[in-house]
């Protein structure tokens, strides 16, 4: 008697692993479609980011846009420079005509 409770016991935890193990497949591949997904998706914002950055910066200088056109409201072009990328505890600004400032952060 005792070896068949050892047997049915063993089988139960045999079909617990086995359902376990089922229900991780399905997870892995929803998380599979999901990752799928938002891949396709920043992919997609990164194209709009970068096709509205070169909207933004046409101007007379770059494009065929007539200077009569320019926003003169926009301030000068600034780039921000991550000097140190690690601790980022300054930043180099580089402004319209060149002029280089640092700042500390």
């Amino acid at each position: 008697m005792i070896g068949g409770n050892y047997q049915k016991d063993i089988y139960k935890q045999l079909m617990e692993v086995m359902e376990k193990v089922d229900s991780l497949e399905s997870e892995r591949k929803q998380d599979r479609r999901e990752i799928k997904s938002l891949t396709n998706e920043v992919t997609s914002l990164r194209n709009d980011n970068e096709r509205m950055k070169r909207i933004l910066n046409n101007d007379s200088s770059n494009s065929s846009i007539p200077p009569s056109k320019d926003d003169d409201t926009k301030p000068a072009k600034e780039f921000l420079v991550f000097a140190d990328m690690l601790n980022r505890s300054e930043i180099t600004k580089v402004e319209g005509h060149g002029q280089i400032r640092r700042l500390s952060i």
